[in-house]
């Protein structure tokens, strides 16, 4: 399994989704929780969560 800087440096030269996916499922619960304890708030969360990991970025 490829670590979190292989995938990085991966979805960086070549833009491609499938590394940034990859990110995303491993760390969406961790970026979650904190907002969760941030906001106070679920909606406001999910929010907050979608910003983070907001990207542009193309399909292969």
């Amino acid at each position: 399994m490829p670590t979190d800087s292989e995938l990085l440096r991966q979805f960086r030269a070549t833009r491609c989704e499938h590394p940034f996916e990859s990110l995303v499922e491993s760390h969406l619960s961790l970026a979650h929780g904190v907002a969760l304890r941030v906001t106070r708030g679920p909606d406001f969360a999910s929010d907050v969560v979608q910003e983070v990991f907001a990207k542009k970025g193309g399909r292969c």
